[in-house]
């Protein structure tokens, strides 16, 4: 089964707050909202893309905020800005969706004494869900070229502290009051730099150099890195690194970013910290495939410090432009198709550009565009090599301009760079079609309620709606896809001598093998509004009462070991078909597990739980799972201090990948769906495994993002009872819906050597209680 149709959404309107009142009202801090967002939804962030939009006077600024989307079809209004429209394809429910925010604000600087304001678009995308997201902590580090480091988030092991120790030795920091309305700590250094008539600067140095930091000693991954341009030439940099704590699934990183500057450079950092074999392919690739040479420092650069860790002059021609048209998307494809090939994967990509005066007799415009590429070392993604996926470029270009009559308009473009894979250029020319015509007039621009002097086209656009539609088409609809980047740029433009507005968009994408079967819940927990049937003793207060549909709450540390007792109890080093030829993992290692506290779930649970007690009461001889033997933690869970253990009570396993595995918790297992992933061998029924090994044969892993190569097993309460033991398949539910027996046991184990497997047709014998995590080792 494909995956299902996902609806990707955009957040489309543009809200201003009014910074410039007097009273003092700041910012929100947006950070901080798109954590509670991501812990809430328990989506992931991909990437976030601040870029410059516009200048205008403060006194308009606020105009802006009266925009409103025509095309907004469903709205939610947010606390944190004044107005918000959401826009989706359809109301399907999606496992995978991904989510793009679009906030505004005004920042405003003192130029030749005259107050100039400047609007601020950040586009932050989230792809949904993961379950581990709710367990992980977030942080925002943003480096600004004034001379400030400013940090969001939560102080988890303590990375201020970590944080402070390492900016003091390296950048000579020191810390300085924070406004609590901005940041969470902020720091002032001057290790920021820039030098020159061509906008060199140190800032991706610098950035490489503390991503490296954090991964290294603190276990934080970075999982977005952008970089954006402010200021009247946008010659003024900023880098926005956003982190999460990885501890139980963390690997040494190295980090190398590489800058492409059509001023005729291209400057790589990160390369002191990568191997001497990395360095050499990378400076092999520049020159010899590229053919660029290496810049050599001229004698007043000799002694200043370092801006980078290698810089090359391209030759002439190496990038191309044609108005704001340009090669940089086809250089960047070129690059991380190399890189893949070395085991470096693609992390992230921004682009920005400035206005260099000196520069125009070069290029006419003055304007320098760039492009920052940063890869992560690492060889493969899951188990497939990184250099069997091609990649591909999506770029979206809006242009201004007028026609005879003087009226504005949008020219508007799809560019397409990439590896022809499975005839996609044929595919996305269909899908263009559909979508807006070859003449790409779906793009669109509104015009800012602004006077006429002020500008024209400084106001919101449906870029990131159909920049969604797009990742909707090709993850979902293709299901041959994964989105690895996605990112914004704005460049001021001049329309008939006055400001305008040109967006540009870029994504790439990764091929994947094949599309993935998933698990497609049914619904949702449903509210019992009453105390649960006898709740664990160990639940939340809600979960006892009643009152929540379902709490997710992170295992404890006791449970923790609980589980791995289990996963190491219950090995035996044996495969079957089901394993599909691939090896027997040597050990199953927990790294996270979440429990579900389901009070309609469990109430069912545990009324069918008394019927049984009832029904084998002095009832000897029952089939015992091996995890009762496993872990006594557990196995006093399934005690009771005065019945003791009558209904033959025990937790079982559940191979599943992490998606599915939290729809199941809140929905349990239906009949109706039995059978239809891994067969029937004993009827169609919801099976059990007691053995780890058997249940790992089941498992999935996410192949790419964050999580990828953890793998998802269910512990499952499953009530036993009297089974019927059998070795040759059949259809042995009827005697089980009957009444005669309340489970089947297929013993593969005394058929064959392999396993024994727990069949289940009764809904409410089994109750999903953790959601486990885990690693193989091999």
């Amino acid at each position: 089964m494909r995956e299902p149709l996902n609806s990707y959404l955009v957040l489309a309107s543009r809200s201003i707050y009014d910074y410039f009142r007097k009273g003092g009202e700041t910012l929100p801090r947006d950070f901080e909202e798109k954590n509670r967002l991501t812990r809430q939804l328990s989506w992931t962030l991909p990437e976030a893309s601040p870029t410059t939009v516009e200048r205008v006077k403060p006194s308009k600024a606020r105009r802006l905020s009266s925009c409103k989307s025509e095309d907004a079809t469903v709205k939610t209004e947010f606390r944190f800005l004044p107005l918000f429209w959401f826009l989706g394809m359809d109301d399907k429910p999606a496992q995978r969706v991904y989510f793009n925010l679009e906030l505004a604000r005004v920042r405003c600087v003192a130029l030749k004494e005259k107050e100039i304001a400047f609007i601020e678009a950040q586009q932050i995308k989230f792809t949904a869900p993961h379950p581990l997201n709710l367990v992980a902590s977030y942080l925002l580090i943003d480096l600004r070229q004034s001379g400030y480091v400013e940090i969001y988030g939560p102080n988890t092991q303590n990375v201020y502290g970590h944080l402070q120790d390492w900016l003091e030795k390296h950048w000579h920091a020191k810390s300085i009051p924070a406004d609590p309305h901005f940041c969470d700590r902020k720091f002032k250094c001057t290790a920021f730099r820039k030098r020159g008539s061509e906008g060199e600067n140190n800032m991706g140095l610098c950035a490489t150099k503390l991503v490296d930091f954090l991964n290294k000693v603190c276990h934080w991954k970075m999982i977005a890195c952008n970089a954006s341009n402010f200021g009247r030439f946008g010659d003024q940099r900023e880098q926005q690194i956003a982190i999460r704590y990885d501890d139980f699934k963390h690997k040494d990183c190295v980090h190398v970013l590489v800058e492409l500057r059509d001023v005729g450079y291209i400057e790589v950092s990160g390369l002191e910290d990568a191997s001497s074999t990395v360095a050499k392919a990378v400076h092999e690739f520049i020159t010899h495939q590229w053919h660029c040479s290496e810049y050599r420092n001229n004698i007043f650069e000799a002694f200043s410090a370092k801006y980078c860790d290698r810089k090359y002059r391209t030759p002439p021609n190496f990038y191309l432009r044609e108005g704001l048209r340009n090669t940089l998307g086809r250089r960047t494809i070129e690059l991380a198709t190399f890189m893949s090939a070395q085991g470096w994967e693609l992390a992230a990509c921004n682009g920005g550009s400035l206005y260099l005066p000196k520069q125009k007799q070069r290029s006419g415009d003055g304007l320098v565009r760039e492009n920052q590429i940063k890869f992560v070392g690492d060889g493969t993604v899951g188990s497939t090599p990184l250099t069997a996926r091609p990649l591909l470029l999506v770029e979206f270009r809006t242009l201004p301009g007028c026609d005879a009559m003087g009226r504005a308009f949008l020219e508007s473009f799809i560019e397409i760079t990439g590896f022809d894979t499975n005839g996609i250029y044929a595919t996305l020319s269909e899908f263009v079609q559909l979508l807006s015509g070859f003449a790409c007039e779906a793009f669109q621009m509104k015009e800012a309620t602004l006077k006429c002097k002020e500008g024209r086209f400084l106001g919101e656009s449906n870029f990131g709606k159909y920049a969604m539609r797009l990742c909707d088409f090709m993850v979902d609809y293709l299901g041959e896809w994964e989105l690895l980047v996605c990112n914004n740029n704005c460049l001021s433009v001049s329309l008939q001598g006055q400001p305008s507005l040109a967006r540009e968009a870029q994504m790439v994408f990764r091929f994947r093998d094949r599309s993935r079967d998933v698990f497609v819940s049914s619904g949702q927990a449903s509210l019992l509004r009453r105390p649960p049937m006898m709740a664990p003793g160990y639940w939340t207060e809600p979960g006892k009462a009643g009152m929540v549909a379902q709490e997710v709450v992170p295992a404890s540390s006791e449970e923790l070991v609980m589980l791995q007792e289990v996963l190491d109890g219950t090995y035996k080093a044996k495969r079957t078909r089901d394993r599909l030829g691939q090896p027997v993992p040597s050990r199953l290692v927990v790294v996270a597990a979440l429990r579900s506290e389901t009070p309609e779930l469990w109430d069912r649970y545990a009324r069918r739980r008394q019927r049984l007690e009832q029904e084998l009461k002095g009832e000897k001889d029952l089939v015992t799972p091996v995890t009762l033997a496993a872990s006594l933690g557990l196995t006093l869970r399934c005690i009771h201090e005065d019945r003791g253990n009558a209904s033959n009570e025990a937790y079982l396993l559940h191979g599943s990948n992490p998606t599915s595995a939290m729809s199941i918790l809140g929905t349990s297992f239906k009949m109706d769906l039995a059978g239809k992933n891994a067969g029937s061998m004993f009827g169609p029924g919801i099976y059990m495994a007691e053995s780890s090994v058997k249940a790992d044969e089941y498992a999935r892993d996410d192949t790419s993002g964050s999580y990828a190569g953890l793998f998802a097993v269910l512990f499952c309460r499953a009530l036993v009872g009297r089974s019927l033991q059998v070795t040759d398949p059949a259809d042995y539910g009827p005697l089980v819906t009957n009444g005669d027996f309340h489970s089947v046991v297929g013993d593969r184990e005394r058929a064959v050597g392999t396993f024994r497997e727990f069949v289940f047709f009764h809904e409410e014998s089994i109750y999903p209680e953790f959601a486990v995590f885990y690693r193989r080792e091999l």
